[in-house]
């Protein structure tokens, strides 16, 4: 069967969520977007034999954004935390850990916004 794209809209929490991606063999496969239309944010990602699967981002709608591994559609695996200009004087900082079964897990570091050590704390 050939790939074909699909859109789905869901309403779970009242705020409309939108899935976009692409199936193959009635399975989902490749590159996907969520939005949700009342908080403005959204997550990229694929999925590989209907599970995210590696690299996903999540933007959230005030520039903060969250870049996470994924395996068999848990956060597992590093990330790396963007802090927006909504922080203020910490505007631009990153924080750098570990997500573990879908939990974040152990220590982490924040860097300040020239790449800098800032601060370390467990999760």
């Amino acid at each position: 069967e050939a790939a074909r794209q699909y859109g789905v809209t869901f309403d779970p929490f009242e705020d409309e969520e939108i899935e976009k991606g692409t199936y193959v063999n009635g399975i989902k496969e490749g590159p996907y977007t969520y939005k949700w239309s009342k908080t403005g944010n959204r997550q990229e990602g694929t999925y590989v034999n209907g599970a995210k699967e590696g690299k996903t981002i999540y933007y959230f709608s005030d520039g903060d954004r969250e870049e996470t591994t994924v395996k068999n559609g848990i956060p597992d695996g590093p990330y790396i935390y963007h802090y927006s200009d909504a922080w203020g004087e910490f505007s631009g900082y990153t924080q750098e850990g570990t997500y573990s079964d879908g939990k974040k897990y152990g220590s982490f570091t924040i860097y300040d916004k020239n790449g800098e050590f800032h601060d370390e704390g467990t999760n």
